[in-house]
């Protein structure tokens, strides 16, 4: 009885290891493209933006390919290493959830004004507050950026197809 539980346990550890070093190999087969950060300076805001930027890895049987692009706010939250890393993972082809994209993060610098349509003079509660929301309202100069600034300097760059989504969350 001994012999047969100590020859499991080798048995056992055989295993993990033949199974951690397929893993290993496996992994190692996909390496994942790093990120990079490009700031832009906007002359509609008047200020720098950073702006994350992680695309696909380029096919060399397609260099011409051309990618979608998900344009995400807020870009310095979640974007490395999950977001990224999450889209890699499901256009891989042995997944192949979603095609693959360019993924660019935008950077808040003032939220208040960038997301809100018009000014503001009142709080959560509707209380007045001149104070915490006297930038709000700036949306339409944002939008601006978006289209005159940011998205031209993306597609210059960068392999971008015609398909784009604007993403968010608050």
């Amino acid at each position: 009885m001994k012999l047969l539980t100590y020859s499991f346990r080798w048995l056992t550890i055989l295993f993990l290891f033949v199974a951690l070093q397929a893993q290993s190999q496996n992994m190692e087969t996909y390496k994942y493209p790093p990120s990079e950060v490009v700031t832009i300076y906007s002359k509609v805001l008047n200020e720098d933006r950073k702006v994350f930027v992680h695309c696909p890895k380029l096919d060399s049987a397609d260099l011409n390919k051309r990618f979608p692009v998900l344009y995400l706010m807020p870009g310095e939250h979640h974007f490395e290493p999950l977001l990224a890393r999450y889209v890699d993972y499901l256009s891989r082809p042995d997944v192949s959830a979603m095609p693959e994209i360019i993924l660019i993060g935008i950077s808040n610098t003032k939220r208040t004004r960038d997301l809100t349509p018009t000014n503001s003079l009142i709080n959560y509660d509707g209380k007045p507050d001149s104070s915490s929301y006297k930038l709000s309202g700036g949306n339409g100069n944002f939008l601006q950026f978006m289209e005159t600034e940011l998205i031209p300097q993306i597609e210059k760059n960068y392999k971008t197809g015609p398909y784009k989504i604007f993403a968010g969350h608050s």
